[in-house]
């Protein structure tokens, strides 16, 4: 999803907390979403080009989960005899517009992975099982990279009581990321506040990078009357995470607000029905 962008100075603050669908009355700038070719570092003191790149990653983030959403539906219904095929490591893979999802098991001592499942579409059209060959060295690498990052995933969130979703590519220099971001809970808490980043060598093996962003666990239940406030104030711009949770429940909640150092950041849909991030500045310093 890319949306455009309004800049606002800090006289909005109370606009924008408030009055959210009347916020592009009082804009100071609008880039349209096709900006993104000609992106400077800042607009109006806001880090446009850092947020875009948080932003891409929260769009693909978004695609891979509604892949895994779909075709999760599905394996539920496999047979029982079906289900020791399945481990732990699973994948999606995006390429020219097309996704597949892989189900198997990988197998640590003799490095291979068996897929014993597999669904290929897009994200506007169905899912079918499909067995159509894969490019099995690259699918090796992205398992490989999803077990070898969990066998380095902080004790302290593995035994934090909540399950984090994980997600992987391989990135243009060919190593490969994995992202691990809170999942909700059984009982419908919808869970944010730490977000896990690795990045490890081209064959999925040594962790190069590691970094957790985020204060801590935080949960809240659906209620479309309760505005949600994102304490992200030691960032400077919204996280990936943090974009993400936005993008994926602000349909629960009034509104979904994201306060970093220096800006408080929001999504809302104008009069002609585009979405439109606002960013009002909460402070001088910004400007």
């Amino acid at each position: 999803m890319r949306a455009g962008h309004v800049i606002q100075g800090p006289r909005q603050v109370t606009t924008v907390l408030r009055q959210a669908s009347a916020l592009v009355l009082g804009l100071i700038l609008i880039v349209p979403a096709a900006h993104a070719q000609t992106t400077p570092k800042t607009l109006g003191g806001f880090p446009i080009a850092d947020f875009d790149g948080n932003a891409a990653t929260a769009d693909w983030l978004m695609a891979y989960d509604r892949v895994a959403w779909i075709t999760s539906d599905s394996i539920l219904a496999i047979p029982e005899a079906k289900r020791p095929d399945l481990g732990p490591e699973w994948l999606c893979i995006e390429n020219d517009g097309k996704w597949s999802a892989m189900y198997g098991r990988y197998d640590s001592v003799s490095d291979r992975y068996t897929i014993a499942l597999q669904y290929r579409g897009s994200l506007r059209g169905p899912f079918a099982r499909s067995t159509a060959p894969v490019d099995s060295a690259q699918v090796l690498r992205l398992v490989r990279a999803l077990h070898s990052g969990f066998q380095r995933f902080p004790d302290s969130l593995q035994h934090a009581g909540v399950t984090f979703n994980k997600y992987v590519r391989q990135l243009p220099d060919r190593r490969i990321e994995v992202w691990y971001l809170p999942a909700g809970r059984p009982d419908g808490a919808l869970i944010w506040g730490i977000e896990v980043r690795q990045v490890l060598d081209s064959e999925g093996r040594s962790l190069v990078q590691s970094e957790v962003v985020g204060k801590g666990l935080r949960g809240i239940y659906a209620d479309t009357t309760v505005t949600l406030s994102v304490d992200e104030r030691d960032l400077p711009v919204p996280s990936a995470g943090s974009i993400f949770f936005l993008l994926a429940n602000r349909r629960y909640f009034k509104a979904i607000h994201i306060r970093t150092a220096h800006f408080l950041s929001t999504m809302v849909r104008t009069s002609d029905g585009q979405l439109t991030w606002i960013h009002t500045t909460t402070d001088s310093t910004a400007r």
